[in-house]
């Protein structure tokens, strides 16, 4: 009984000096890797001997986890057949996910800044020169309307009493400056009055001599120069008129003019 009871002690004191300088093999080992700063983890292996065979039957509990030896890190350790190979980390297994926070309260909405200053109102630049005067356009062209009798051999008009148109041209909408000529002849014996105008304005008189033995008839050219403005086409013409008398070679123009003014 004293001999078991000292193999029991030697047994138990292998076994805690054993694992003992396993566990400070271990976590010095530890520190150094972390202390180096290693990427991950460390593993550490040892071998676990078989539970003793050659003890009492009261002692086989006690001593039925063995002792460790040849601790490995990173690798496996060579072991004796019959033993088991233990391994652990140098950092234990993650613990669960701990649960989220409670939402922090909205922070106070910041006061809005004074509005700026508007500037003031630039001055007005000053007005530019008056560009100079640009040259004349070139003179627009001018329509001619006319209608002249024949010279000499031409039939007389007859104006007596009322008269009678002696001549007429029609013309587009437009302003016209009017300009006739007519001989006329007095073929009564005492001396008279001849009026030639326009059928749109005034016209012109003269005073016709009377006739003589040796003279049939007395002729007094008379001229016309009148201005209108015809809001739609239509036709000028000159009437003449006079007691006993006629009208010979008549001549009209009337050309259109872009603006009339007046004095």
């Amino acid at each position: 009984m004293r001999n078991l009871r000292s193999a029991f002690h030697v047994i138990r004191m292998v076994k805690l000096v054993g694992l003992a300088a396993v566990i400070a093999l271990a976590f010095t080992a530890g520190s150094i890797f972390t202390a180096l700063g290693s990427p991950t983890p460390d593993v550490y292996s040892a071998c676990l001997t078989a539970p003793p065979t050659r003890v009492p039957s009261v002692l086989v509990n006690p001593l039925s986890g063995g002792g460790l030896y040849n601790v490995t890190i990173n690798g496996t350790p060579n072991c004796v057949r019959g033993d088991t190979i233990v391994t652990w980390n140098q950092q234990g297994p993650i613990g669960a996910t701990g649960p989220v926070g409670a939402t922090g309260a909205t922070g106070a909405t910041g006061a809005i800044g004074p509005t700026g200053v508007t500037g003031a109102t630039g001055a007005t630049g000053t007005t530019g020169a008056t560009g100079a005067t640009g040259a004349q356009g070139a003179s627009g062209t001018s329509d001619v309307y006319y209608d002249q009798e024949a010279f000499g051999n031409a039939t007389p008009i007859n104006i007596s009493g009322s008269g009678a148109d002696v001549d007429s041209v029609n013309v587009p909408a437009g302003s016209y400056l009017i300009n006739f000529s007519v001989a006329l002849e007095n073929d009564d014996g005492d001396a008279q009055d001849a009026t030639c105008r326009p059928n749109t304005g005034n016209g012109t008189s003269v005073r016709l001599d009377k006739a003589t033995e040796t003279d049939s008839g007395y002729k007094s050219s008379i001229s016309v120069v009148s201005i209108t403005t015809l809001g739609a086409p239509g036709a000028i013409t000159i009437h003449c008129s006079t007691f006993n008398g006629s009208a010979h070679e008549a001549f009209l123009a009337v050309t259109t003019v872009t603006t009339l003014h007046a004095p």
